[in-house]
Parts: C-alpha cells; sequence; structure tokens
C-alpha cells in the first residue's frame, strides 16, 4: 500500500506524501553558520508553539549549517516534508514555505502560531 501511495505521490523532483504519512510535518532550517547570530531563544519559543500545538514530534531541525539553505530546502522536498520554517538573521521575521505549491509567507512567531493553531484541526492542510 506505502509503494502504491508514493507512486501517486511522486513528482518532478519531490514526493508530496499525504500529511498522516510525511516523516515530518514541518522542518526547521537555520542559517548558515558562517552568518548564524540566532539565540536559542527563537529556538525555545518554536518549540513552545510546536508543543502547544501537539506537534513537536513532527518537526525536524536541519541542523547541517554548513550546507546552503537551498539544499537543506531541497533535501526537505525529497523527503516529503510538507513545511519549512526557515529562519533569518533578524529573529522577529520567519519564513514558512510549503514545500509542495513552493510558496512562502513572511511571519512572526505569534502569526506562525495562529495559522498553525488554525489549521490543525484541518490536518496541517496550511495555505500559503
Amino acid at each position: 500500500i506505502l509503494a502504491a501511495i508514493a507512486e501517486i505521490s511522486i513528482e518532478e523532483s519531490s514526493i508530496n506524501w499525504p500529511m498522516c504519512l510525511a516523516p515530518f510535518k514541518v522542518s526547521i532550517l537555520p542559517p548558515k553558520s558562517s552568518r548564524s547570530k540566532i539565540s536559542d531563544g527563537i529556538y525555545s519559543t518554536l518549540l513552545e508553539v510546536f508543543n502547544k500545538l501537539d506537534i513537536s514530534d513532527d518537526v525536524l531541525v536541519s541542523d547541517r549549517l554548513r550546507t546552503s539553505i537551498g539544499y537543506r530546502l531541497t533535501e526537505c522536498k525529497h523527503l516529503g516534508i510538507p513545511y519549512s520554517i526557515i529562519l533569518s538573521n533578524d529573529s522577529d521575521v520567519l519564513e514558512l514555505y510549503d514545500n509542495r505549491s513552493n510558496k512562502s509567507m513572511m511571519l512572526n512567531i505569534g502569526d506562525l502560531f495562529k495559522l498553525f493553531q488554525d489549521k490543525c484541526d484541518e490536518n496541517l492542510e496550511v495555505k500559503v
């Protein structure tokens, strides 16, 4: 059954698993280590947000900071992770990237929480 789902979910360079089968729902992509000025506060705040939404077990932090964000984002698409949160050096702004539609939106943490909170009941189908 899993092979059949994978076969119909494969696109050009990614796999679009159904939300219930995706290996992770969200990936967090911090900036490269050479440019990173993000404090641990942003991680603890994001962890709080995902704990409140009860999806903290479905979050992947891509901590291979020697690779570019583009490379890590492509890997998330290949794995079938639906959403990526791209952190910038400005800790007030996050980019939510929909790996399925290749669209993104800039949000602060409060807006991100509201967006996911509204959509968690709808199986995390967030419209970006």
